[in-house]
């Protein structure tokens, strides 16, 4: 049995890069939702779903 070690490293846009990108949702949010009970960061990402895709 091998064993393995798991590095714990922050997280940064640039070392994430190759995954994908990294949403920053620090500051104040810009819709109080649910009746005021949280807050939410509304669209920070940017979505390709390509000619045919869609979101649900």
């Amino acid at each position: 049995m091998s064993s393995r070690e798991i590095t714990v490293q922050p997280l940064t846009a640039d070392a994430f890069a190759p995954f994908g990108e990294v949403l920053d949702a620090s500051g104040a949010p810009d819709r109080i939702i649910n009746a005021g009970l949280c807050g939410r960061h509304h669209d920070l990402a940017k979505l390709d779903f390509g000619r045919d895709g869609r979101a649900g």
